[in-house]
């Protein structure tokens, strides 16, 4: 038996993993490991056992667990704790989740997850047709919504383009200063790669 301490992102990708090869139900299980077992599948076989999570396993029969057990990427028993440490072999990975949440069918490949900006945003560019700014127009939009802004929180432009820039010149460190000097402050490309920030 071997222990692991694993991050959050490697006992996602593992748990992950082994969610996305799953096709069927068959391996679900509320009153036992045995049950769910499969005839060639042995207690030792167990490549990872996970143990106090939260499982929301997305079926109706048995729609929660607090353990499972992966096996070749695959979920081979999803149960309750005492049953699943009865997998545990020789060369089993050990995870306690700490009650951590594990879901079915998500691949997150690219994530955006601070939300919260988006009630304070500004478009400082028009992402469907071609409009050409000045950057004092910019400023002005994003002076408006910084009067309106709590403190600590950021100030962010989104599609700036810079060919369609009046001015012909980039934002710069005096532009967004006027915007203000005690909230953060950034604008985005709308390319989504390079931002001005003060």
């Amino acid at each position: 038996m071997t222990k692991h301490r694993r991050s959050r992102r490697e006992f996602i990708s593992m748990a992950g993993a082994g969610f996305v090869g799953v096709v069927g139900r068959p391996w679900l299980s509320t009153s036992g490991a045995a049950e769910a077992q499969s005839t060639d599948f042995k207690a030792q076989d167990a490549d990872l056992v996970v143990f106090n999570a939260k499982v929301y396993t997305a079926d109706s029969g048995a729609p929660k667990a607090e353990a499972l057990a992966v096996k070749a990427g695959r979920f081979v028993v999803v149960g309750n704790n005492p049953d699943i440490r009865t997998l545990i072999g020789k060369g089993t990975q050990e995870f306690d989740a700490r009650q951590m949440t594990v879901v079915t069918g998500f691949v997150d490949c690219h994530n955006h997850a601070p939300g919260n900006t988006l009630l304070y945003e500004v478009l400082v560019g028009n992402p469907y047709v071609v409009e050409f700014m000045t950057i004092s127009t910019i400023v002005d939009r994003l002076l408006a919504t910084a009067r309106e802004t709590p403190p600590g929180t950021w100030v962010e432009g989104y599609f700036f383009d810079d060919t369609k820039v009046k001015d012909n010149r980039q934002l710069n460190i005096h532009d967004l200063d006027q915007v203000s000097t005690d909230l953060p402050v950034a604008v985005h490309h709308r390319g989504g790669s390079p931002a001005f920030q003060a």
